[in-house]
Parts: structure tokens; sequence; C-alpha cells
């Protein structure tokens, strides 16, 4: 994609070019310029030094008993599907995960990237 892009009428006639040439990529929609492509756990395991293995079997087991409690059904961690789709909900809600999220919709990176911006104080002028 290109990288000088500076007005929302610009990015919709490079995603519109896209179309028409029948490309297609994986999109992601970072707020800040300067962050690495990282999920949000990795942000957070290292402001606040916790390990993986401290994350899947301290935080997430005690958040997984709270969640089965509330959804009253247990999750069962050992079928590799429930247990991505538990990390899925915990991601959807907001929960650091070790999940990226992608997308391959310009528009919808593009929300995400934007969705906090203040625009009478933005951070940058990109």
């Amino acid at each position: 994609m290109a990288d000088n892009i500076f007005t929302w009428e610009e990015y919709k006639r490079m995603v519109s070019g896209l179309v028409q040439n029948n490309d297609s990529f994986f999109c992601r929609g970072h707020a800040n310029e300067n962050w690495r492509l990282q999920t949000s756990f990795h942000r957070i395991a290292s402001e606040k030094n916790i390990t993986l293995v401290q994350y899947l079997d301290d935080i997430v087991t005690e958040v997984q008993y709270f969640i089965s409690a509330i959804r009253d059904e247990i999750i069962n961690c050992n079928d590799n599907l429930e247990y991505g789709a538990f990390f899925a909900l915990l991601q959807h809600h907001g929960f650091p995960t070790p999940l990226l999220d992608w997308t391959l919709s310009p528009y919808i990176a593009a929300y995400f990237a934007f969705r906090e911006v203040n625009d009478q104080y933005p951070n940058s002028d990109h």
C-alpha cells in the first residue's frame, strides 16, 4: 500500500484501486505509527514482567473460572477449538491476549487506527 496518504479521500482512492485490481491484503489498524506489531498481552507483559507461562497458568486460569461461572458452563481448555474461542471472546472484550487481530478490510483497519483520535488535538500529523 502507499505510504504517503494524508486525506480520507486519498485513502478511499487507494482502496478503490486495490479493489479494481482484485488485490487483497491483510490489514491491521494501529492507532500509533510507532507501535511494533505485537499483541496486547506482549505489550502489557513486558511492562509488568509477566511471562507467558504465568499468564496462561495463573491469570487465564482464574479468568476461565470466572467466565465459566458467569456463563454457567465449563470452558474445556483441552479442546483446541474451545480454547481458541475462549481467547477470541477475551480479545473481543478488550482483555489482553496473545492474539493479533487482522482484517481483509482496509476500512475496518482504518476504523481501529483512528477511532480514538482526538480530531481537535491529534498526536500526529499522519
